[in-house]
């Protein structure tokens, strides 16, 4: 299984901000890999006081198959 590995550079972070917006990040990566069903099986944070870094493991190399059943207009609309 594939693995993410997401990092962001960026100007200096002050020490006080860096816990939250590696949560935040950790959270967002997390949530998108859900609404995409690809779910890693792990996902790790890593940090300094210039990047940022998500890395998620044991992901799906496909999404699974999903089916959907969508109704049309009804068929006195068609005519």
């Amino acid at each position: 299984m594939p693995d993410l590995l997401l990092e962001i550079g960026c100007e200096e972070i002050p020490a006080r901000m860096i816990d939250a917006a590696l949560q935040e990040l950790r959270e967002r990566v997390g949530a998108l890999l859900s609404r995409e069903r690809l779910a890693a099986n792990q996902i790790a944070h890593f940090d300094t006081p210039r990047r940022l870094a998500v890395l998620a493991s044991g992901i799906p190399a496909t999404q699974p198959d999903v089916t959907e059943r969508m109704n049309g207009p009804s068929a006195s609309r068609c005519l």
